[in-house]
């Protein structure tokens, strides 16, 4: 083994071991943070910065409110807030906000697909965007948001539709080969389980597949160019140029592309993994999972596809919140 890939492995390792007790967050609580960081840096001296303060309450950035939507999950940013306790008792599905289950082979995201729902990430962000653009009424605003709500889950659920296991999900049976169902009821629980993102396929020392794109991966990006804080981390993001696709049209229906962008980067994100068969070791999120080896340099080419997705959840964070607020 290489000295790189040594280092690759004890930094991986390092950060899994510190992590490995914390709340399953998107990207984790510093990946979410350099997203905000990125818009935040982007936005200065814009309308769209005027708009976000006065939905911010006084010492807030987008940078801290990245975080909001994970942190109502539990007491792991410190007791919740009245706000947070209001959010959650009027949304009492909040927690599948956060992402959609298509199978990572298909090429885009379809609203009816298997894994989808009326209220996952690409439909959580369409809302929450109306409400920024002042619309109001059912077919819109179904979960009934406030405009601070709607500012809090789309700073955060822009940094979850680039996760790409938040989008593109595993489908096996229970000798581990992959399936491609084309209609809910195949997903029986018999001949074909759900990954759920991820959560069900164990890396070594029994940590998900999830976990690591959450946590290890996001540590050792910041590693690598020695950032010690996220808005450090964000600067650095942005001096490199990353190039990054635009939109055009209303913000609103920029979701379900984001989320087609997504699928892709997690075939890339599932390449090379050996998956064994079925075990009856539960997790969290499912009954039963399975056993991943990954390749040797796994660590590189996923924290490089992390680097690429934290950039572009930033920027693209900057240009809705721009598109809405010109």
């Amino acid at each position: 083994m290489t000295r790189l890939k040594r280092l690759t492995r004890a930094a991986v390792l390092g950060a899994a071991s510190l992590c490995a007790s914390s709340a399953a967050w998107a990207w984790g609580y510093d990946g979410h943070r350099t997203v905000g960081a990125i818009a935040d840096q982007l936005l200065r001296g814009s309308n769209a910065e005027m708009q976000v303060r006065a939905l911010l309450l006084p010492g807030e950035s987008l940078e801290k409110a990245a975080v909001w939507m994970d942190c109502v999950k539990g007491d792991a940013c410190g007791p919740q807030t009245q706000e947070m306790l209001a959010y959650v008792q009027a949304n009492p599905q909040h927690i599948e906000y956060h992402f959609t289950n298509v199978p990572f082979q298909a090429l885009e995201y379809q609203q009816r697909a298997v894994g989808a729902r009326g209220h996952d990430i690409v439909q959580s962000m369409r809302q929450a965007v109306w409400v920024l653009q002042g619309k109001d009424g059912a077919a819109v605003n179904p979960h009934k948001f406030t405009r601070r709500q709607a500012l809090l889950l789309l700073a955060h659920l822009a940094g979850d539709v680039h996760q790409p296991l938040h989008v593109g999900n595993a489908y096996l049976d229970k000798n581990g080969a992959y399936v491609v169902p084309v209609k809910a009821e195949q997903v029986d629980d018999v001949a074909v389980f759900s990954a759920v993102g991820g959560n069900a396929l164990l890396l070594e020392a029994n940590r998900s597949l999830h976990n690591y794109w959450d946590y290890p991966l996001v540590d050792y990006a910041m590693k690598r160019v020695e950032a010690q804080t996220p808005e450090q981390y964000a600067r650095m993001a942005l001096a490199g140029k990353p190039v990054v696709a635009e939109f055009d049209g209303d913000p609103a229906e920029w979701a379900p592309l984001l989320a087609a962008e997504s699928l892709a980067v997690s075939k890339r994100a599932y390449a090379g993994l050996k998956v064994g068969a079925m075990q009856p070791v539960p997790t969290k999120e499912s009954k039963v999972s399975w056993p991943v080896t990954a390749p040797d340099d796994y660590a590189v080419t996923a924290s490089a596809i992390a680097k690429e997705q934290l950039a572009r959840a930033g920027i693209r964070l900057a240009a809705i919140l721009q598109a809405i607020w010109p």
